[in-house]
């Protein structure tokens, strides 16, 4: 059956951008909801819209209805927040509207008329859906809004099946896409650019158990990071984050995760000139897939800070506990395949990943080109390819990490019952491998039980390192195993290092044990 057609201006609505077309708009969206399906269009024009008359403690402009299309006409069918309009103001909205579903809004300009706005008001949003069973949110473009462009809100029972995509977000205070009370819900292709605020966020307030989200193939360019949070009492597992393209975001990280459960997967991302962390895990239970990322230039904020300057560091940029991945107290992780370039952080950093139950994994990584930032003291360990500090149980396989402004791995801080097998550790100007005096013991780069073939260490003292592993940890008891590997020239080694049954030729990795 035809879905019926409400024409926005058959109802009196004028679309000249001056007057209050509020009125008008909402008795079309009612006459479509006493049927209970339809189509509310809007032709060309620019239609103001104002909170509700005299309020009536509704906090919304327009009241949508379920089972209705809200559709355009494209980019000439737009919806104006009205200038100075009170906090909590949503121009279109759910709020009080009984078990929501079907609620698609496609083909519209929303506009948050932003420079008219308070801008402290953080609640002036776009689209809210609260408690929205199957909502869509297609081909719009969403700009300008002090507080959200879409917010998908738990309400009694949790939003479900949101769907947005083919967006275009821009001027953004708070975050483009919100997905805090959210389950089986997806935001793809969507394009997000020149925001303060994040691109996509999902923090959660309150305990939830929310699982199946996926963000997908959106491109975030010059916006803050992406952040998933959960709140100590919430679970939060199942989701992807896949095929995104990050490009000079700005803050701590250009994606984060943070007290979150188990199976999220972060892949085939794309990160380019991040002002800090490229992917960053906080707090997080297990089964956690970084994989076939690609970070360029992370830590470009390090920059702008040159040694013996006026300028101090800025708040939250800490000075070396930071790495284009970081991962901290994390159990049960794979970081594998990632493309790490011209970092000014660590490649890899691990802190505090403790992980008891299981292993973790660092493997089929390239980490290439780590640059000294110009706003710190010279250390010649720092930028390292890969750090593990005070982090145990963890397989370092198959990685190529070379050409480093620092050491190609360092540990410290009690990292213990470590593995490190067929790596190739290459021209690093720190070093190849550096254990600190106050690392773990039975950390093991030795000699492989199935294929005699280990790492491989090419050290060609390019600058201020002399060694191509170095053992920093005193008394005989705390020789560090480094059988059976390649080392090109010559043993560069210092310390109390077991060397034997060195090979006389650069191995193969094609049969390294241990692979998951």
């Amino acid at each position: 059956m035809r879905r019926p057609i409400f024409n926005v201006r058959d109802f009196g609505a004028i679309g000249d951008g001056r007057e209050n077309d509020t009125a008008a708009i909402q008795r079309a969206i009612d006459a479509a909801g006493e049927i209970g399906r339809g189509t509310v269009f809007f032709p060309d024009g620019v239609y103001s819209v104002h909170r509700a008359a005299a309020d009536n403690g509704h906090p919304y402009c327009l009241q949508l209805k379920s089972n209705i299309d809200y559709r355009g006409a494209g980019a000439n069918s737009k919806l104006m927040l009205a200038p100075e309009q009170p906090n909590s103001t949503r121009l279109m909205s759910t709020q009080f509207v009984r078990e929501p579903h079907d609620i698609r809004i496609l083909d519209l300009q929303l506009d948050g008329n932003r420079w008219n706005q308070n801008l402290s008001y953080e609640q002036l949003h776009g689209i809210l859906l609260v408690g929205v069973k199957a909502g869509q949110v297609e081909n719009c473009i969403i700009h300008d809004f002090v507080g959200d462009g879409v917010y998908a809100h738990q309400g009694d029972t949790g939003s479900e099946a949101i769907y947005v995509a083919g967006n275009e977000f821009y001027g953004i205070n708070r975050a483009a896409i919100n997905f805090q009370g959210t389950s089986n819900s997806t935001a793809e292709r969507n394009y997000l650019h020149d925001c303060w605020g994040h691109p996509i966020k999902m923090e959660l307030a309150n305990p939830l158990n929310l699982h199946g989200n996926s963000f997908v193939n959106n491109r975030a360019i010059k916006t803050a990071g992406m952040s998933i949070s959960g709140n100590g009492d919430s679970q939060l597992n199942e989701m992807t984050i896949r095929g995104n393209y990050f490009e000079d975001t700005t803050g701590e990280f250009a994606i984060t995760l943070r007290l979150v459960n188990r199976r999220f997967r972060v892949e085939e991302n794309i990160i380019v000139r991040p002002e800090q962390i490229g992917i960053e895990v906080v707090s997080a239970q297990g089964e956690i897939i970084i994989a076939r990322n690609t970070i360029q230039q992370a830590g470009t904020l390090s920059r702008m800070f040159v040694v013996g300057s006026a300028t101090a560091l800025p708040p939250g940029l800490k000075d070396h506990d930071r790495g284009a991945i970081t991962l901290s107290s994390v159990e049960g992780f794979v970081i594998e395949k990632n493309y790490i370039l011209n970092s000014f952080l660590q490649g890899i950093m691990l802190n505090g990943c403790q992980n008891t139950g299981g292993i973790n994994f660092v493997k089929l990584n390239l980490i290439t080109g780590t640059v000294e930032s110009p706003y710190t003291v010279h250390q010649p360990d720092f930028p390292a390819g890969l750090w593990l500090k005070n982090t145990a149980n963890t397989d370092v396989l198959l990685n190529e990490i070379w050409q480093n402004a620092g050491v190609g791995i360092l540990l410290s801080l009690g990292s213990a019952d470590n593995k490190f097998r067929c790596n190739q550790i290459e021209s690093n100007r720190g070093g190849g491998v550096l254990v600190k005096v106050d690392a773990g013991a039975n950390n093991d780069f030795g000699i492989c039980s199935i294929n005699p073939g280990n790492n491989t260490f090419r050290f060609q003292n390019e600058s201020y390192g002399t060694w191509a592993v170095k053992n920093e940890r005193p008394g005989a008891t705390n020789q560090l195993p480094a059988q059976g590997n390649y080392w090109h020239p010559t043993e560069f080694t210092e310390g109390e290092i077991d060397r034997s049954n060195s090979l006389s030729e650069r191995p193969s990795a094609e049969t390294c044990p241990g692979m998951p």
